[in-house]
């Protein structure tokens, strides 16, 4: 991914959660005078027929715009509704999506401290979910007793700050991290051109 200063991405993603997430990247960006602004399409859905039509649509009335593709890993590692499978054939003309694994709420606890972190990544261990993902009403009880009591969808758990992406990024560049993320790949990109 090659970025430029003063350009506009376009996010095709899931939800209310992850607007939520891109709308404090950019106010995030403007205090740190990142001339990059990222605008979010929100789906609905991780489902790759869904998020393939999304994607076509916003194609076609942004022709000359960049767009990447955001979604959860844990619906195309259980290949819900065949997602791996459609995915692993998309055509040329789709981009490669950009994965939260296992979910967005996992990518959130990669922006905490690496002893918290760790906490939860042994919660995850513990509970099976770095085999296979668990689906979200076995997910976000854990999530929430073990993190962010008061967590809900479309709301982020902590104020989003140049100090909790670095840590994100750092926590990501460790080799054996599970909940490794294209996302994480993307942000750095934008925030390593200060």
């Amino acid at each position: 991914m090659l970025f430029s200063q003063n350009r506009i991405y376009i996010l095709v993603c899931e939800g209310e959660s992850e607007v939520a997430y891109i709308q404090e990247l950019n106010r995030l960006f403007r205090e740190l005078e990142i001339k990059v602004a990222l605008k979010p399409v929100p789906v609905g859905t991780g489902f790759y027929g869904k998020v393939v039509a999304t994607y076509k649509k916003t194609r076609k009335n942004n022709p000359r715009t960049p767009i990447h593709i955001w979604v959860d890993w844990d619906i195309y590692a259980r290949n819900d509704r065949d997602c791996w499978t459609s995915y692993s054939r998309k055509p040329s003309g789709i981009p490669d999506f950009c994965f939260f694994r296992q979910n967005f709420e996992d990518f959130l606890a990669t922006h905490l401290t690496e002893t918290e972190l760790t906490r939860w990544l042994e919660v995850c261990r513990q509970a099976g979910h770095l085999r296979l993902p668990l689906h979200s009403e076995e997910y976000l009880p854990l999530f929430k007793s073990n993190l962010f009591p008061s967590y809900s969808k479309g709301n982020l758990p902590f104020e989003l700050t140049e100090g909790r992406i670095r840590q994100m990024l750092e926590n990501h560049s460790k080799q054996e991290m599970p909940l490794s993320s294209e996302v994480a790949e993307f942000i750095s990109e934008i925030v390593n051109q200060l």
